[in-house]
């Protein structure tokens, strides 16, 4: 394969074919027989959430008691729950007569004093007294960060909960060469901005006008969360049957939205004239359902220069699945948490019942129906393993657990796997054609085809074989000439002086052949019940 300097395919052949392409400044590298990839394209993850959280303490997705737990100083790894001390809750001046802001709760006692639990947007009462890191530790935690990205293949991604701070600070990164990655900010929207689309306007203009470079930082997006998190005990994702007793009874709960039908169609309307793209956080089927009645107000038949998209997408009504591709929705999944585990058996079975839990994360029936699949790590709500993400979304296993898959049918193939991770998430972000080959019709779209590679055998993820164990934690064997993350395989093509191309990278063989024996499991960090 040769790779040019911008980072597209120029051709694809024989080893002879690709030789006589070399030059006296080509760099070579001798692929030995693994796969030469696309790098990663990750459509929603938090960079500089994880940078900061490195420096505080961290429950690290563990189980334990109650006892254990007592002892922990704890911040929720969800991003949507908080634990505060009462000398955090009095520096903060939170007491019973607190109201609940928009989009958030203070979780009251049976005395009506607050337990210290704060639930989404009430988490910044508490944030904005606790003193910042300094510079120079916040700086090292970033650089580590950058590291981890290029050595999991991330080429591109969207921070999904960024600020304008968010943005400066990206802007700096990338002026000290820190992150070479291409990066979408998503401009968060809190609940109460959200109801009024002229002032969230105004505002969004102003960031996009001081912040018109570098090229590689892109202000094209907004964040909005719609709902909360479905397990029990928040049960704060928006469903449109209420959520079940222990005895398995209707309860009068069917979780809030953070922004009505109304208000959201007005704000989406608004927002997409300026020429912004819609990232919604929408766990629950009528948070799914907003977004998706918002979204095809604005649709119009030929349009692309809009990719709006839900992310997460846990419940989604069967009614809702062709709506994806009638409006040109992306949806954007994080399908590592596509596994039978505690949270899943005993924190959100019971409440939701067989029915629904049976048609949880539907990713094989969005893409049936012509959606386009985006991949996201959600990181550092889980821990930022890519292939644990191309796995398990076509197993939905868990190596941990002797337990069937979760919703096995749901499964994907391989290709729509890979796809997903790839072309699927460059699809969301306009990234189309920058290290990746695009999937759409000759000389056509860079969009992904529907239901892509869904044969007769392949098509059907039983008939797949294992999955090899390494490739869930694995990664790109091959690094940058300056050692820092994943390369292009194969014959490359750089000019001299040029900061190279991360769009492709190298597997090993061992991580990209079948196994057909079942194989010991790994160990593999738990998935987070929450999700930002």
């Amino acid at each position: 394969m040769a790779v040019g300097t911008d980072g597209k395919v120029l051709a694809v052949g024989s080893n002879a074919d690709i030789r006589r392409r070399i030059g006296p400044r080509t760099v070579v590298i001798d692929a030995d027989g693994g796969t030469v990839m696309p790098g990663i394209q990750d459509g929603h993850m938090h960079p500089l959430g994880a940078a900061a959280q490195s420096l505080n303490p961290s429950l690290g997705n563990a189980s334990m008691t109650v006892d254990q737990f007592r002892a922990r100083l704890q911040h929720g790894s969800d991003f949507h729950n908080s634990l505060a001390n009462s000398r955090a809750l009095a520096l903060a001046g939170v007491d019973r007569t607190t109201p609940d802001p928009a989009g958030g709760k203070i979780v009251p006692g049976a005395d009506g004093e607050p337990t210290g639990l704060l639930v989404d947007d009430a988490q910044g009462l508490v944030n904005q007294v606790i003193p910042p890191p300094s510079p120079d530790l916040i700086l090292a935690a970033q650089k580590k960060m950058a590291g981890t990205l290029l050595a999991a293949g991330i080429t591109s991604f969207l921070d999904a909960a960024s600020s304008e701070e968010s943005v400066t600070t990206y802007a700096e990164l990338m002026a000290k060469g820190v992150l070479p990655q291409r990066i979408t900010p998503a401009l968060l929207i809190d609940a109460e901005l959200a109801r009024k689309p002229q002032e969230a306007a105004v505002y969004l203009r102003g960031v996009r006008k001081r912040y018109a470079g570098p090229a590689g930082l892109r202000l094209t997006t907004v964040k909005l969360f719609l709902d909360g998190v479905m397990e029990f005990p928040a049960q704060t994702a928006a469903l449109l049957d209420p959520y079940l007793d222990a005895q398995g009874r209707p309860t009068d709960n069917r979780g809030p939205l953070h922004v009505s039908d109304r208000d959201y169609r007005a704000l989406v309307s608004r927002l997409d004239a300026d020429g912004w793209q819609m990232h919604a956080h929408a766990i629950g089927d009528r948070a799914v359902r907003t977004a998706l009645n918002a979204y095809e107000a604005v649709a119009r038949p030929g349009r692309r220069g809009r990719r709006h998209t839900i992310t997460h997408l846990q419940l989604v009504h069967p009614d809702d699945y062709r709506r994806f591709a009638r409006a040109g929705v992306v949806a954007s999944m994080q399908l590592q948490w596509v596994l039978p585990s505690s949270f899943t058996n005993d924190a959100l079975r019971p409440c939701i019942g067989p029915e629904r839990y049976a048609r949880l994360y539907p990713a094989r029936s969005l893409a049936k129906a012509g959606a386009v699949l985006a991949g996201g790590s959600d990181w550092p709500v889980d821990p930022l393993l890519p292939f644990t993400q191309i796995a398990t979304a076509i197993d939905r296993s868990n190596p941990e657990e002797s337990q069937p898959p979760l919703n096995a049918r749901e499964g994907l193939t391989r290709t729509q796997s890979l796809v997903m991770h790839t072309s699927g998430a460059a699809h969301q972000l306009h990234d189309g054609g920058l290290g990746n080959r695009p999937s759409g019709p000759a000389g056509g779209s860079d969009r992904p085809r529907p239901g892509h590679h869904q044969g007769a055998r392949e098509g059907d993820p039983r008939h797949q074989g294992p999955i090899h164990p390494d490739l869930r934690t694995g990664g790109p064997r091959r690094g940058l000439p300056d050692g820092t993350g994943p390369s292009r395989g194969g014959a490359a093509h750089r000019r001299a002086g040029r900061r190279p191309d991360i769009g492709w990278f190298l597997l090993p063989r061992a991580l990209t052949r079948t196994d057909r024996r079942a194989p010991d499991p790994p160990r593999r960090g738990r998935g987070a019940v929450g999700r930002a």
